[in-house]
């Protein structure tokens, strides 16, 4: 693969230092939805594919239909598989940014736009 770059970092720091910069993001979901959320899809640009890869999934989809909508996302589709030894079933719910968090309007800093995210809170 090309022009790919993988982050080793907390999500939750890295996520407030490049609001509205990638095309894709993606990450193993230790958290519920709402959460991951909360971190991916204000890294998206618009247009930008968020798609959190989740083992034990249960109504984390519908619960986080709200904080999706907030954070400017649409739940695209769900893609649920078994892994083949183990016989578990795996998620990956992908989600489509397609509004700006970020004022309209009017320029607003990287850093305030973060800031704000920072500040929501997760209904």
């Amino acid at each position: 693969l090309n022009n790919i770059e993988v982050i080793n970092e907390r999500a939750e720091d890295y996520a407030l230092k490049n609001i509205e910069k990638f095309d894709i993001v993606t990450m193993r979901a230790v958290s519920d939805l709402r959460i991951i959320a909360e971190l991916g899809l204000p890294m998206l640009k618009i247009g930008g594919i968020f798609s959190p890869l989740k083992a034990h999934i249960g109504n984390e989809i519908e619960k986080s239909q709200n904080i999706i909508k907030i954070l400017g996302g649409k739940l695209e589709k769900v893609i649920n598989y078994e892994l083949p030894i183990e016989n578990s079933t795996r998620t990956i719910p992908i989600i489509i940014k397609e509004k700006s968090i970020c004022r309209k309007g009017r320029e607003e800093s990287k850093k305030a736009c973060a800031a704000r995210i920072k500040k929501q809170k997760t209904p």
